[in-house]
């Protein structure tokens, strides 16, 4: 059995530190899925091992948001492409085309630009690298039943949810839990899967034990870059 919790450790995708995530919260650890992402042959194998429980399920589309579920998008569609095609003489037959496509945010909103169309009736598999509060994937489901389409699968490289709302760190200060739906393998009562579960402590901003030492912050996401 492929344990890819070392595949993520030797590939330098988990790392340390003080950082802020895309939600805003905080954490002493990250996951850089580029450094995975990087690697095509890795991500080809993960990708054929998490869209396995959708082989058979006439996906149509898989989409993600930018930047974080482009390339996963692309490669979680390839295997799938593989299974639904048939290769004549001249050129390539496809007998059910699968589309691979991203949102990207207008002013802060993520939506289909660039051409990418969403026929009502697609079924759809939303792809993202990291799933921690699920802010992004909620926002493409939006966008997606928006057009008509039905989303049947969410995937993930990691999942980082928190196994449980994150304790105040000092007495008096209010619960702020930062998780959602279900903890097993569904996403807002919609499939899930994911290669890894990294549950790292969360912190709001404004309660952060790691800023209270001082520490400096990282920022490495790519929500708000110009």
């Amino acid at each position: 059995m492929t344990d890819y919790n070392k595949i993520f450790k030797k590939l330098g995708a988990v790392q340390k530190g003080h950082f802020i995530l895309t939600s805003g919260n905080h954490s002493d650890t990250y996951v850089q899925c580029a450094r995975i992402l990087e690697n095509p042959k890795v991500t080809a194998k993960l990708a054929k091992e998490l869209i396995k429980p959708w082989n058979d399920q006439g996906i149509d589309i898989v989409v993600g948001p930018a930047l974080g579920g482009i390339i996963l998008s692309y490669e979680l569609a390839r295997p799938l492409s593989r299974r639904n095609s048939g290769w004549q003489r001249k050129g390539i037959g496809l007998r059910h085309k699968i589309k691979a496509m991203y949102l990207e945010r207008v002013d802060g909103k993520l939506a289909l630009r660039r051409g990418f169309m969403v026929p009502a009736g697609s079924k759809v598999i939303v792809a993202e690298d990291v799933i921690t509060t699920g802010g992004s994937v909620k926002e493409v489901i939006d966008v997606i039943e928006q057009q008509g389409a039905k989303v049947l699968g969410i995937i993930s490289l990691v999942d980082r949810r928190p196994a449980e709302p994150q304790p105040p760190a000092e007495a008096g200060d209010k619960l702020r839990p930062d998780y959602f739906g279900e903890k097993d393998n569904q996403i807002f009562g919609i499939k899930y899967n994911s290669i890894i579960q990294v549950n790292p402590p969360i912190y709001p901003p404004d309660n952060c034990p790691l800023c209270k030492k001082g520490i400096p912050t990282e920022k490495p996401g790519s929500r708000g870059l110009k």
